[in-house]
């Protein structure tokens, strides 16, 4: 009798080490495209942010010193990039102002390309664009 129960519980030994290898490979690939979609995020927040920055810079400088305003928006647009440990040395900064007096419009834009830390993230183009248009009164 003792025989026939030891057998009814026979030990299965390496079936949870089976078990844990054939969960750990889809574990870690959604954990990697969870940490690759979190990073594009970020990095798209960082483009929105850092053209935010620079036009709010821009709108601080009057509108007659046209090229201190270029140059002191796309300096605190790619100090912001900074600020967001975002490397962009392709983004481009572009600033347009749309309108004169009695209201000014300012438009920023940064264009960047993606840089994905695994590459899961199926993004067609890899490449950010954000624009920002202030109204600006007197």
């Amino acid at each position: 009798m003792g025989a026939a129960l030891r057998r009814v519980g026979a030990p299965l030994r390496g079936s949870n080490v089976i078990e844990f290898a054939m969960c750990l490979m889809p574990y870690l690939v959604m954990m990697s495209a969870a940490i690759d979609y979190a990073w594009y995020y970020h990095h798209r927040n960082a483009l929105d942010y850092s053209a935010y920055v620079g036009c709010r810079a821009g709108a601080m400088v009057e509108p007659s010193q046209w090229n201190a305003l270029t140059t002191r928006a796309q300096n605190a647009g790619t100090a912001a990039m900074a600020e967001e440990w975002i490397k962009c040395p392709d983004c481009t900064f572009a600033i347009t102002s749309v309108r004169a007096r009695p209201m000014r419009d300012l438009r920023c834009s940064i264009t960047g390309t993606f840089q994905p830390m695994i590459g899961l993230v199926p993004t067609p183009d890899l490449i950010g664009r954000a624009t920002v248009r202030m109204e600006i009164q007197q």
